[in-house]
């Protein structure tokens, strides 16, 4: 029997023409039906593997059409799309939210919220320098273009940025980067905290959380040592930071006298010259020598004990 046969035993049964129908709509409803199941089984897949963080899905392709509606949420570590497109709702699992300690997890490319850490902070030698530390952070895979360094001047002030450093000219180490902030007052508190920035234009948010905060105090910006006294006199040896150098000059220091003048004026007092013994390593037998007492500008008080030659 030929095609055309068959066709026009079918046709002739009205009948038979409604159960063709019926017959190809079922096919189409079963097909639909296998394809759905499909595509749901599919969703169980993923989310089996997104529950158990053993593969990252990857979510940067361009959506085909616009959603509709669009809500994001947090579940089991992993970030949960669900959009609806012309009246149809769907789900989509993108980016994993990095789990420290969490072997199996990958970090997502974005996470420049994290903070800096290991922030340190060092006075030097120099009085108007202050060395500050930190390292990336470990668990953030941010691609991160520089660092934001913030001061407080005053205890209880307002934290102020006082350094945009890119990481082209940053000095690291193996310990981590650092800079050197100068212009700083001798003796003085400073707190500080590190941020760090991305000029990523496809990251929403372009700095991250802010460091924890420390404290240092620089350091003084002059050096006293004593040498000969003079009945109630002392002569006394001071060492100054001046315009960045270490220049020295002698005076013979008498009690109650402020220690040093003009440029190499230091704010301390001489308060006491008194009698000591002092046992000599070597020779294992007591000297007689002097003790000096001065307090400084914050009238702390300090012992000086000058050693025998």
């Amino acid at each position: 029997m030929k095609a055309n046969d068959i066709l026009k035993f079918i046709l002739s049964y009205p009948e038979r023409i409604v159960f063709l129908v019926c017959f190809v709509a079922f096919l189409i409803v079963l097909l639909v039906f296998y394809f759905g199941n499909h595509e749901n089984g599919n969703l169980k897949i993923i989310e089996q593997r997104i529950l158990s963080l053993k593969k990252t899905i990857d979510s940067n392709e361009p959506l085909t059409q616009k959603p509709i509606e669009y809500l994001k949420e947090i579940k089991n570590n992993w970030e949960v799309i669900t959009a609806t497109t012309l009246g149809n709702p769907w789900l989509m699992y993108r980016k994993p939210i990095f789990v420290p300690g969490f072997t199996d997890n990958v970090p997502p490319p974005d996470r420049y919220n994290l903070p800096p850490e290991n922030l340190k902070l060092q006075n030097i030698e120099d009085p108007d320098k202050v060395i500050v530390a930190w390292n990336k952070n470990k668990d953030s895979s941010a691609t991160i273009d520089g660092y934001n360094l913030y001061r407080q001047d005053k205890e209880g002030g307002v934290f102020k940025l006082v350094a945009e450093l890119p990481i082209v000219g940053l000095t690291i180490t193996d310990s981590g980067y650092f800079y050197i902030d100068s212009g700083l007052s001798p003796e003085s508190l400073y707190s500080y905290y590190v941020t760090a920035f991305s000029n990523d234009k496809n990251v929403d948010k372009k700095i991250s959380d802010a460091s924890k905060q420390f404290k240092v105090t620089t350091s003084k910006d002059y050096k006293i040592d004593f040498y000969q006294v003079e009945s109630e006199k002392v002569w006394t040896k001071i060492t100054k930071y001046i315009n960045g150098q270490w220049p020295t000059e002698m005076y013979n220091i008498s009690i109650g006298e402020k220690i040093g003048r003009g440029q190499f004026f230091t704010g301390c007092t001489l308060i006491q010259i008194k009698d000591y013994l002092y046992m000599h390593p070597t020779l294992k037998y007591e000297i007689k020598t002097k003790e000096i007492i001065y307090v400084d500008r914050k009238s702390v008080q300090y012992n000086y004990i000058i050693i025998p030659k």
